[in-house]
């Protein structure tokens, strides 16, 4: 006769007065109003069980993959993974599991199925097929649920393919942009990520059919700046009434007419009387530096960065600290491009500054000792997961700063000659084996040459402020 082995686990639900019902293993208390196992295997596995009743509806067609309030990226070939040493394209990564990672969920930093793990390598889907005769856009849905977007504009036309054509025309001339993905043209849909100034936003273009020449032209915001989407919004239907008033050719496209609303709100910042100059102290800059390390809050990232940026614009003094390129250093570490791209900027804009340069030659910031910002910033640019547009501002960064070290000349020049041949050689080997735009190649290859007559140096202790 054989005898029933009961876990630690069985014999705690039983004693405290579990009730097993559904799965395997899903005891819950007695009867209660709660709701659970709606469609989606909970996170917990086979001990997964919940206390006495309560009013809670559990697993509704959720995920268990929650780790805290904010979440660390997945990205396993990016900067994103927290207190990564060696972030170098080709490193093994060892960076720790994310906050309460499940090690089974296939999700999650340091799951097992390495496949779904895998980093989005950033593609090149610049050189698009235009929209052709052939390509006729899709009816509006017949769910009556659905609405268009506040951002649809209603036009007609006798040749559809042309209004998707002047879309593209407007994302590939008229604004920043890159698509994310190849243009879907029997969907008449188009994806892009769109750069204003130091925003971004991710949009989502479709047209939709609604009669005979009749058509909806839908602009969705999918993710990022709300400003920098409803700018490109204006943007977009300026254009498209400045083409429909220069078609010659009837029917091409019609648009009604549309008189801009008077504006309630000044959006023009205040003047600063003569004489008087903001002073910002040190102490004050604390709280911004601070949220630049926050890794699982890309927004306020972002908005840390664009604040930097602002600042690094006019030049202010109180960047050429430390403390404030610690950040520099933390914020060039983020893949998400929403952080990534006013990084970008901020990188950009201290590049161009004299005072700035012995920062990014310096292995001796806070948190960062024998790591060069210089560095890396050349592996952010390596890297496959970083978004284009954040990959050329990087390199022009990179070769100003490299060209002023340069032209400092032997004995001033703050970048030290061992690590000049270090960044050579490995740019060396990126030149070789790595694939980039012509603008990023033309910037990498003028920082390469000054890296040469840098290396060229003789050995001298690093300068110091």
């Amino acid at each position: 006769m054989s005898k029933t082995i009961k876990s630690q686990a069985q014999i705690f639900k039983e004693e405290a007065g579990y009730k097993k019902t559904g799965g395997a293993d899903a005891f819950y208390k007695a009867p209660d109003d709660v709701t659970r196992n709606i469609a989606r295997k909970t996170g917990g596995g086979a001990d997964a069980f919940y206390s006495a009743p309560d009013d809670v509806t559990r697993n509704a067609a959720g995920s268990s993959g929650f780790r805290g309030v904010c979440l660390p990226s997945v990205d396993k070939g990016g900067f994103d993974q927290g207190g990564y040493k060696d972030v170098r394209p080709d490193a093994e990564l060892k960076g720790p599991v994310g906050w309460f990672a499940d090690p089974d969920d296939a999700y999650a930093p340091g799951g097992t199925d390495d496949k779904a793990a895998a980093p989005p390598v950033q593609q090149d889907f610049s050189n698009q097929p235009p929209f052709e005769l052939k390509h006729i856009p899709p009816p509006k849905p017949g769910d009556s649920y659905f609405k268009f977007e506040v951002t649809t504009q209603f036009v007609d036309s006798v040749e559809p393919h042309a209004v998707g054509n002047f879309l593209l025309d407007f994302y590939n001339t008229k604004v920043s942009a890159t698509y994310l993905k190849n243009v879907k043209h029997h969907k008449y849909a188009i994806k892009t990520d769109v750069f204003v100034d130091t925003m971004m936003c991710t949009m989502k273009t479709r047209i939709y059919k609604l009669g005979e020449t009749r058509y909806a032209v839908e602009f969705q915001r999918r993710n990022g700046d709300t400003i920098a989407f409803n700018g490109t919004y204006q943007k977009a239907c300026q254009y498209l009434r400045k083409r429909a008033e220069e078609c010659t050719k009837p029917g091409v496209l019609t648009m009604e007419k549309w008189e801009e609303p008077p504006s309630i709100f000044s959006f023009e910042p205040l003047d600063i009387p003569d004489g008087e100059e903001i002073q910002i102290t040190k102490e004050e800059m604390i709280p911004l530096l601070d949220v630049t390390s926050l890794k699982g809050a890309p927004g306020l990232q972002a908005e840390a960065a664009t604040s930097l940026s602002k600042m690094a614009e006019e030049k202010n003094v109180i960047l050429y600290d430390d403390r404030v390129f610690q950040s520099v250093h933390e914020l060039v570490q983020v893949d998400s491009t929403d952080v990534a791209h006013p990084t970008s900027c901020l990188v950009w804009h201290l590049a161009q500054q004299d005072k700035a340069q012995q920062f990014f030659a310096s292995s001796e910031i806070p948190n960062f000792p024998k790591q060069i910002l210089l560095m890396t910033i050349l592996w952010k640019i390596l890297l496959d997961v970083t978004h284009p547009q954040v990959k050329a501002k990087l390199a022009q960064a990179l070769n100003l700063s490299l060209e002023k070290q340069k032209n400092l000349g032997q004995g001033e020049c703050y970048l030290r000659v061992e690590d000049a041949q270090t960044m050579y050689e490995e740019m060396s080997m990126a030149m070789r084996t790595k694939e980039a735009s012509v603008e990023v190649m033309k910037e990498i290859g003028q920082a390469h040459l000054s890296l040469r007559t840098i290396s060229s140096f003789g050995d001298k202790p690093e300068k110091t402020a």
